[in-house]
């Protein structure tokens, strides 16, 4: 269902993807397969074993879930939609970006 080759990670066919390249680059597909072109800072859902089935953006019932934040991280992506890693300097700040 994708344009290119690649391995998703998640239990569904939308998620981030690793390309299969000399220099692999991840980028973010929707459940369509479309690539998401994002740039610069994006809070995207976590998908747990709470959130599995669950649309994007649906309430979650469970009471203990305290900090609804916590279903979210935060990704940067570079200007070619691709996700970045390792060391970003972004408004007189330093942030380490780890592979997912």
């Amino acid at each position: 269902p994708f344009p290119s080759k690649g391995s998703t990670i998640g239990p569904y066919p939308n998620g981030i993807r690793l390309e299969g390249s000399p220099m692999p680059e991840w980028y973010y597909f929707d459940k369509n397969g479309v690539l998401q072109e994002f740039v610069g800072w994006e809070a995207l859902e976590v998908k747990t074993k709470d959130s599995v089935g669950r649309k994007h953006g649906e309430k979650r019932t469970n009471l203990e879930d305290k900090e609804e934040k916590s279903f979210y991280t935060n990704y940067y992506f570079n200007q070619d939609h691709s996700l970045k890693t390792g060391w970003l300097y972004d408004q007189s700040n330093w942030y380490y970006l780890a592979k997912t």
